[in-house]
């Protein structure tokens, strides 16, 4: 995906955003901040663009394939279906992609989206138009900017788990285990993004685990805090 391609999507995700937050500013005698915006609304906006999302067990026209149909987008009668008996999350996430095909593909009239094992590792292998809706997802449910404040809410800044640290390891260990130095850096980068998406003690002091403030999986949030740089 070039350059100017990831701006029109980054442009498409403020556009949503800015409209939830009017929206939510006419019911409100006050500002709305990004922390009112957490986590992403995403039926709101899903109704401010005229679509009925509906959960599914069972995807129009899905054979063989519906164990793996994840989701399906149906321009014409302005329709979402997701399929049931997924984690919630994971409905979530493919709500948000559903919404960035429906926002960025105009060509794609009735599409069902099916979920490719093999590719899951390597999102690179994926074809142009399932990246773009990733990336549109992945930018409505974890706004950089909202991550980014977040993190540095709870743990006061980037961490950079590749030197050892024993300020990092003691306010880790308040709250958890106890945590060495030599430990977390031994982790890796991945493990270590995992750990600060899940904790809910740092310093001492207790929060919402920051996958939950964006209604997020583990997973997800540990790899958007690695593509931020928050966790190195």
């Amino acid at each position: 995906m070039d350059s100017e391609r990831r701006e029109h999507i980054l442009r498409a995700v403020v556009e949503v955003i800015e409209k939830l937050r009017r929206q939510l500013e006419a019911g409100l005698d006050r500002q709305v901040i990004d922390f009112d915006l957490l986590p992403t609304d995403l039926d709101a906006i899903a109704t401010s663009l005229g679509l009925k999302v509906k959960i599914e067990n069972e995807l129009d026209g899905s054979t063989a394939l519906a164990s793996e149909t994840l989701g399906a987008v149906y321009r014409k009668r302005k329709e979402i279906q997701i399929a049931g008996g997924k984690k919630h999350t994971r409905q979530r996430f493919t709500l948000a992609h559903e919404l960035g095909h429906y926002l960025l593909h105009d060509q794609l009239v009735s599409y069902r989206e099916v979920l490719a094992p093999s590719e899951a590792v390597d999102a690179t292998n994926r074809p142009a138009i399932e990246q773009e809706a990733d990336f549109f997802a992945v930018e409505l449910l974890m706004p950089a900017r909202s991550v980014g404040r977040v993190f540095q809410q709870y743990f006061g800044g980037p961490i950079n788990g590749t030197v050892a640290s024993d300020d990092v390891a003691h306010f880790l260990s308040q709250g958890h285990r106890p945590f060495s130095a030599s430990e977390i850096v031994r982790m890796g980068k991945h493990e270590r993004a995992r750990l600060f998406a899940r904790i809910a003690t740092y310093a001492g002091v207790q929060f919402k685990p920051i996958c939950e403030v964006f209604d997020v999986s583990m997973e997800a949030m540990a790899i958007r805090l690695e593509n931020l740089g928050l966790v190195k």
